[in-house]
């Protein structure tokens, strides 16, 4: 009973938050990306990441056509 009363009570008191309205604009996103890129200390470097694709599929087929799977670097 007692769990209850307190899921009951927390669930009103979030239901009752609400978030302020705000706006972001594009340069705003892109300036804070770019600070934690900058930030980032285990980053990928130049070379570090490969990408094979496919090619053209759907999204039912279960095939995968890529050259190089699973290409360890």
């Amino acid at each position: 009973m007692l769990r209850y009363l307190v899921f009951t009570f927390v669930l009103g008191q979030s239901l009752c938050q609400t978030v302020p309205p705000f706006t972001v604009q594009k340069a705003e996103l892109l300036e804070m990306s770019r600070k934690l890129r900058a930030a980032d200390t285990n980053k990928a470097q130049r070379g570090q990441v490969s990408i094979s694709y496919q090619g053209h599929t759907d999204s039912r087929n279960e095939v995968d056509n890529a050259n190089t799977k699973y290409e360890r670097i």
